[in-house]
């Protein structure tokens, strides 16, 4: 099936009433959605999928959503490949530092009470390379490309829901702390510097970690940590001293 976006095809379903759990799966988006309202290339040949959630949660720890959904991912990639990955905060899986799977979460609220969050998430698959932009090509793999050899995408859908089922009840149950514990152990953790893009504010550092709530941990040259909830993260020269954030 190929659909606009799958965000927006379960956005719609969820305003009309769908129930929680309810998934949208395509093999192709003409509009795929990513963060800071960039476009996601979308070939035929992998996965384009958006889940409705519908958590009784404040609206604050909503961003913890990607967070999991990075997590099941990367036990799913690891399970039906072997494959090692890593996650890049807040919301790409890496392998051998090139982008394998993105999420992006949008939320609807009413006041302060979690209507429905839509959890989209892309998994380069077996869709050649070659159909990518030029200027993508260095910087993306995917699942066939580093099996040499093809894989099942219903075989992959269904761990990756069963790993995000998991996931989501314990988050539920216990919440997040056991999950971020999980997170970091895959946290791709730059040794440089960064610099980070909030709305406005743009600040440098080092990366920490991530906290219990899911925010990012930033360590200025003044020592002072920052929480930094979302953003862009783009690595850069050290332009300062940070030796007491080491």
């Amino acid at each position: 099936m190929r659909v606009d976006s799958t965000n927006i095809t379960a956005h719609k379903m969820a305003e009309l009433g769908a129930d929680e759990g309810t998934v949208v799966i395509a093999n192709s988006q003409s509009k795929g959605k990513g963060r800071m309202g960039r476009s996601w290339q979308s070939p035929p040949g992998n996965l384009y999928n958006s889940i409705i959630l519908k958590p009784q949660i404040s609206p604050s720890l909503s961003p913890q959503i990607t967070l999991i959904a990075a997590v099941a991912t990367a036990e799913a990639i690891g399970k039906t490949t072997g494959i090692k990955v890593k996650v890049k905060w807040p919301n790409d899986v890496l392998i051998h530092d090139k982008k394998v799977a993105g999420i992006l979460t949008e939320m609807e609220c009413q006041g302060n009470t979690v209507k429905f969050i839509i959890l989209g998430i892309g998994v380069n698959i077996n869709a050649p390379l070659n159909l990518f932009p030029r200027e993508l090509q260095g910087s993306i793999t995917s699942l066939r490309e580093e099996t040499g050899d093809y894989v099942s995408l219903t075989d992959f859908s269904r761990c990756l829901y069963q790993e995000i089922e998991g996931y989501y009840d314990l988050w539920m149950t216990v919440g997040f702390s056991r999950i971020r514990n999980e997170y970091n152990k895959l946290f791709l953790l730059p040794e440089e510097s960064v610099q980070i893009s909030s709305g406005v504010k743009t600040m440098s550092g080092k990366i920490q970690g991530i906290d219990d709530k899911g925010a990012l941990l930033l360590c200025l040259s003044d020592g002072n940590i920052e929480r930094i909830i979302a953003g862009d993260v783009t690595t850069r020269p050290k332009a300062e001293d940070l030796r007491k954030c080491s």
